[in-house]
């Protein structure tokens, strides 16, 4: 192994670890706003905020299965999983999405901004995994 690839070695063993940081970062976001939620808008907030959370939880699960089920079967050609199941599971997400909102709207109007605020967790998760990444690379220097 050359120096480059010894040096590539650990960079991409930290990187690949991204996915399961954001898997862990998502519940912490959630438990750590539910009080804020509670405070502002009540129980109805505090529900809808951990109803979103949870969509978004589950819904993030099942993206990344679907894309490793679909990299999986165009990679190495075994066919682990059918097409169609890849499919009906990646739809499923948007059944879930819709039966979400249909509770949230018909039982809770005032924890709909906090559902919808929920739904975006991923995406704060990845921010700071960003963040952690890049001190990270700034403290190694690489």
């Amino acid at each position: 192994m050359t120096e480059a690839e010894s040096q590539i070695a650990p960079v991409d063993s930290f990187r690949s670890g991204a996915l399961s940081r954001i898997t862990c970062m998502i519940p912490i976001l959630c438990l750590l706003v539910v009080p804020l939620s509670l405070w502002r808008s009540g129980w109805r907030g505090a529900v809808g905020w951990l109803l979103g959370s949870l969509v978004a939880y589950l819904s993030f699960r099942s993206l990344i299965s679907a894309v490793d089920g679909l990299g999986e079967r165009i990679a190495v050609g075994g066919k682990r999983e059918r097409g169609g199941a890849i499919v009906v599971k990646f739809l499923l997400r948007y059944g879930l999405f819709a039966f979400a909102a249909y509770v949230i709207v018909n039982y809770s109007v005032g924890g709909l901004h906090w559902a919808l605020a929920g739904l975006f967790l991923p995406v704060a998760a990845s921010m700071c995994e960003a963040a952690y990444e890049l001190c990270v690379t700034l403290r190694r220097g690489t």
